[in-house]
Order: C-alpha cells, then sequence, then structure tokens
C-alpha cells in the first residue's frame, strides 16, 4: 500500500487479513485503509464494501469535476481571485460538526491541540507517537498558561472537557449506525476514531436503553486520527 501511495496512486485501499490484534487494525486505518474486512471472507460483505468504495469514487469524481468547473467560473469572473483553500481550523470546525461536538466545551481545546500538532509537525516531528495525554495537554496549556501551577491547574479540566468531548462522539457515531448501518458518516469515521468493537458495544448498550458506557474510549487515537482526516482531506 505505501509503495503505491509512493507511486502516486490516491486511491481507496481494502484490506482483507486474519489478523485481529485492534493497535494493528487501528495502524491500518491512520496509513489510509479505506475499509478492513476480516478473514474468513463473507462474499455478501465483500462485494457490498466494493459496491460502497465503487459508489464512493463515482460521487467524488463528479464532484471533482463540479469543483473544477465553479472554481473555472469563478476564475473566469475574477481573473485576479486567489484560490482560498479552507484552513486546517477550518477543516476542524467543519468536521465537529460531523460528529456532533461542534457545541461541546471541549472543542477549543481540541482545536489548540490541532494547533500544536500542525507546530509540531512544521518542525520535523511526527505526530503518529504522540506523548502521553497529560503531557500532551501541558504543553498545548502553556501557550495560554505562563505560570507553571495555572498550567497544572487547568490540566484536569482540559481532561475531563476533552473525555467529555470525545465520548459525545463516540455516542453519535454509535446512535448513526444503530438507525443506519450503512449510513456514511458511521462507515467513515467510526473505525477511524474509535476502536469499532467499541463502536459495537456502545450500539448494544443504546440499543438496550443505557445513557451511560462501560466501553473504552482511546482518547488518543480519536485525537491522532482526528487531525490526520483534517489534513489530508
Amino acid at each position: 500500500m505505501l509503495n503505491l501511495m509512493a507511486m502516486g496512486f490516491t486511491g481507496p485501499f481494502v484490506m482483507i487479513s486474519q489478523v485481529e490484534n485492534k493497535e494493528m487494525i487501528g495502524q491500518a486505518y491512520l496509513h489510509g485503509i479505506d475499509t478492513y474486512i476480516h478473514k474468513p471472507i463473507n462474499r455478501y460483505e465483500v462485494v457490498s464494501v466494493l459496491k460502497r468504495v465503487a459508489d464512493y469514487l463515482s460521487v467524488a469524481s463528479s464532484l471533482d469535476s463540479i469543483r473544477r468547473l465553479v472554481q473555472t467560473l469563478e476564475n473566469t469572473k475574477q481573473p485576479t481571485a486567489t484560490n482560498h483553500e479552507p484552513t486546517l481550523e477550518q477543516k476542524a470546525r467543519q468536521l465537529l460538526l460531523v460528529l456532533g461536538i461542534a457545541g461541546e466545551a471541549g472543542t477549543a481545546d481540541l482545536l489548540a491541540i490541532i494547533r500544536w500538532l500542525f507546530e509540531q509537525e512544521q518542525q520535523g516531528r511526527s505526530i503518529h507517537d504522540l506523548p502521553p495525554l497529560k503531557e500532551l495537554y501541558a504543553q498545548t496549556l502553556q501557550r495560554v498558561y505562563k505560570e507553571e501551577p495555572l498550567v497544572q491547574k487547568e490540566i484536569r479540566a482540559m481532561e475531563q472537557r476533552i473525555r467529555r468531548m470525545v465520548l459525545q462522539a463516540f455516542t453519535h457515531l454509535s446512535s448513526l449506525g444503530l438507525a443506519d448501518y450503512t449510513n456514511p458518516t458511521f462507515e467513515h469515521f467510526a473505525p477511524r476514531l474509535f476502536d469499532f468493537e467499541e463502536i459495537r458495544l456502545r450500539m448494544q448498550e443504546l440499543e438496550a436503553g443505557e445513557k451511560a458506557t462501560k466501553c473504552r474510549i482511546n482518547v488518543k487515537k480519536f485525537l491522532t486520527a482526528f487531525y490526520m482526516e483534517i489534513k489530508n482531506g
């Protein structure tokens, strides 16, 4: 897959494997896998996945043609206009809306983390191996609070806001999947932002009418995948 991407291939990847290790599957999604199919292969599942990918490519091609047409018309009307690419923060805000968490208190914290991650990459550091969450929060907060006692005091509050926001996104995606398993938002984001087995458990909880959850939420995976999504989206 990486060799094909290095050669310029930009299409989606469907991975078929008997590997069940959650961390390895998560890494596959982070590196660009569109869909992961467990062995033994179910013919109907494979056909369904390939049909969805084909439909996605068809829609993406149509949207790309529309974008080029609109851009051509805008350039014709305004010869001196520049192409205004959405900023990373604008993409982040749009994704927050999609995930149903735009109104959560932790969104400001998330945007601050996104800016910090972008700066780290600009300095040549990899964001695939994030520091422990408390250290990540401290690094982000040091840009706002210059005094160490204030940073330490705010870390706990930031941690709680982020976790509540991530839990809300987790529940939102689970409810979408429960209502319609083929929902495109659910299909795309659920396995990328969270461990899919935990998503399934949350769907069962929601179906049983349980408001609280016993599912494990991997906040670090969510933050990494969220950043990669808006960066590459």
